[in-house]
């Protein structure tokens, strides 16, 4: 008998962190649902209209590019040191994506783009996986070829890091790419199938048009726009319109 108590006392609390881990889980599922609805309202339509809407470009206010070809990117998966810059113009303007709005007569305000602020994230993580490649930096001390790091510096990593994924995931989340993809097949002389996996190249997918996002990040170098009273769930698109149009508000 006191082994079985013993053995329940064990999974007492191992149940309990499972069930712990289960529901933050469904909290943060919850929570990414919750914060998306009200910033994407117009994405809502009927089935006929949304088919209208596709064959127009346009889906629930979003502008679609030609289908986009998902395939091996020379670039991007290439961490040589050799590429950064070029990374570095893919994924970030020169000046991080960041316009200006005017605070008052003295003070200017930066306003961030979000898929500008993952691509800051991913040249981020990026960075640290070369470093780790390279030996300068190592996981279990993060030491590096300079020496150790102090602990205000190791805090600045590990929380730089711990954010960037945890964004780039909800970015992941919100987005919510439905593209099906099949899995490559490699099979046998009889035609039997040896192996099969999912990369996710050579299918198409229907991605947002960035040509406003990347014009605003451009502007965004020279040019202080008026403050127009940020809301929740302001987009580029929403204050400042598509490309040749006005603003929907």
């Amino acid at each position: 008998m006191a082994s079985s108590g013993l053995s329940s006392s064990r999974a007492t609390p191992i149940l309990a962190a499972v069930l712990a881990t289960l529901l933050v889980a469904l909290l943060f599922q919850i929570s990414i649902k919750i914060s998306a609805t009200p910033l994407l309202p117009y994405r809502i339509c009927r089935v006929d209209e949304c088919a209208e809407r596709e064959a127009q470009g346009v889906v629930g206010g979003t502008h679609l590019t030609a289908p986009f070809l998902f395939k091996h990117n020379r670039v991007m998966l290439n961490l040589s040191h050799a590429i950064d810059a070029e990374v570095r113009e893919r994924l970030l303007p020169k000046n991080t994506g960041v316009f200006w709005t005017k605070h008052n007569e003295t003070f200017r305000l930066g306003m961030g783009i979000s898929m500008f602020h993952a691509g800051h994230c991913l040249l981020y993580l990026r960075s640290i996986l070369q470093d780790h490649i390279d030996g300068r930096v190592t996981a279990d001390t993060h030491s590096s070829a300079y020496g150790p790091k102090n602990d205000e510096e190791k805090l600045h990593l590990q929380t730089h890091v711990a954010h960037c994924f945890s964004y780039i995931a909800q970015q992941v989340m919100c987005l919510g790419d439905s593209t099906i993809e099949p899995p490559w097949i490699d099979t046998d002389e009889a035609g039997n199938i040896k192996a099969y996996g999912i990369d996710g190249y050579g299918v198409h997918h229907k991605c947002k048009d960035t040509t406003r996002m990347i014009e605003m990040a451009r502007r965004g170098r020279t040019e202080t726009f008026e403050d127009w009273g940020w809301k929740d769930g302001d987009t580029v698109e929403s204050v400042f319109g598509y490309e040749g149009e006005s603003p929907s508000k």
